[in-house]
């Protein structure tokens, strides 16, 4: 999902049909650019959904989603790059465990990382759910979690059904929180794979209303 990323977008894609082996496609949703961020792609793979205006990041991803033909489903952000068999990894772990996964997530525009997945806990300010990141290495090639807090993650599409997004979860902000609470009562398990990278640009503060 992009909403006037200017080149982002650009660097996403190319990072991900560099470092993927098994891509079917990228479905790139417009979610009312105005700044041509999401034109003159000529790669076949790549769909372009298109809004004549902004209606946010979880709605995007369940209308994608709803257009989408292959097994599994990565979300990305519009500033992210993969490393290396990233989404390849995580689609086989999420594929052979019916589980969400994430991949170790590092910061592109500061030193912020690597973050090894995340865990559910309250605000300590104002009580409320809230996720924190996982700062220290784990042992395990495979962590359980218990809360997303960014992506990219993977969905099987067998799974996406139980968690997934609806229609009326509109504007921008708390769609990690939906599919972690979906999650937990639906008995999904959400894992961290260590041997998977990938970078994201964290901003200090949300550039729109959440």
């Amino acid at each position: 999902t992009a909403h006037n990323e200017g080149r982002e977008v650009n660097r996403t894609i190319e990072s991900v049909i560099r470092n993927t082996t098994h891509l079917h496609e990228i479905l790139l949703v417009d979610d009312g650019s105005t700044d041509d961020s999401c034109t003159g792609f000529v790669d076949r793979r790549i769909h372009v959904v298109r809004h004549d205006r902004r209606v946010g990041v979880a709605y995007s991803r369940h209308e994608a989603t709803q257009q989408a033909t292959g097994d599994a489903c990565c979300y990305l952000d519009a500033h992210q790059r993969v490393g290396p068999g990233c989404i390849d990894r995580c689609a086989d772990v999420a594929l052979a465990k019916a589980a969400i996964v994430s991949p170790t997530l590092y910061g592109l525009k500061r030193s912020s990382g690597p973050l090894y997945g995340a865990t559910f806990e309250l605000c300590p300010t104002q009580g409320y759910f809230s996720a924190r990141w996982l700062e220290d290495k784990p042992s395990e090639r495979v962590l359980r979690c218990t809360a997303l807090r960014g992506p990219g993650y993977v969905i099987p599409r067998a799974v996406y059904d139980r968690v997934a997004w609806i229609k009326g979860l509109r504007g921008w902000g708390g769609s990690e929180a939906v599919i972690n609470l979906k999650a937990f009562f639906a008995n999904i398990d959400i894992l961290y794979v260590q041997d998977a990278a990938a970078g994201h640009w964290f901003r200090k503060r949300f550039p729109y209303r959440t």
